[in-house]
This record gives structure tokens, C-alpha cells and sequence, in this order.
């Protein structure tokens, strides 16, 4: 696959770009909702429909509560993963948020949150 043209990712190159993932139970795929992350949605998707066996997708989605439109992008990505079949849960980070460094505050939270909900699955 290396060197290939993304544009051409059939069925096959997909099932051998993903193969490495056939023998898991589960795949916690994070989908914030931008075009990237519903992109590879859309492609584990494919690429399990293709398999007579293999790992349940769950989808993830952060809401981290710092923009008043993020709630309703999460509720995005669920009903997104719904309509292809694929259980999704919001998590959210709750609590004070920090007056400097708030990015890297985020991304903490998100991988850990992310991180307890691949536990809990």
C-alpha cells in the first residue's frame, strides 16, 4: 500500500491496509466529527462488511464542553454510527477547565477518557 493512490482504496486494498485488525475483539475507533475521522469511519465500516468474522467497531466521541456546538457535533458522529449500525457512546469531560494550557488539558482528558472507555468494552 505504501506509495499507492489513496484515491484508489477498493476493497482489497482496503481488507490489506486493515488486516492487521481482523483477529481483535474490539476496535474503539475516536470520531470527533471532522471530515478525517468520519472519512475512517466510513472505512472500518466498509472494511468490516467485507469480513464473515471479525472485531466489533465502537465509536467514541469526546465532548469536552468548550464550545456550545460541541454537544451537538458529538450527537452527530452518534447518529452517524446508528444509521451504519455501529454502537456509539459520548463521553464527556466534566469538571473545571484550565485558564492556560487548555489544549494540552484537552488532549489529556480525551485520552483518557478514550483510554476508560476502551477498558470498558
Amino acid at each position: 500500500m505504501h506509495g499507492a493512490d489513496p484515491a484508489a482504496l477498493d476493497d482489497a486494498a482496503l481488507t490489506d491496509l486493515l488486516a492487521e485488525f481482523c483477529d481483535e475483539m474490539t476496535l474503539v475507533l475516536a470520531v470527533s466529527g471532522g471530515p478525517d475521522s468520519m472519512g475512517m469511519l466510513a472505512a472500518f465500516w466498509r472494511w468490516r462488511q467485507g469480513l464473515d468474522h471479525g472485531p466489533v467497531l465502537e465509536i467514541a466521541t469526546v465532548d469536552h464542553g468548550l464550545r456550545a456546538q460541541s454537544r451537538a457535533e458529538c450527537e452527530l458522529v452518534v447518529e452517524s454510527a446508528e444509521r451504519l449500525g455501529l454502537p456509539a457512546t459520548i463521553l464527556t469531560w466534566t469538571g473545571d477547565k484550565p485558564e492556560t494550557a487548555l489544549q494540552s488539558a484537552a488532549r489529556t482528558a480525551r485520552y483518557q477518557l478514550l483510554a476508560g472507555h476502551a477498558q470498558s468494552v
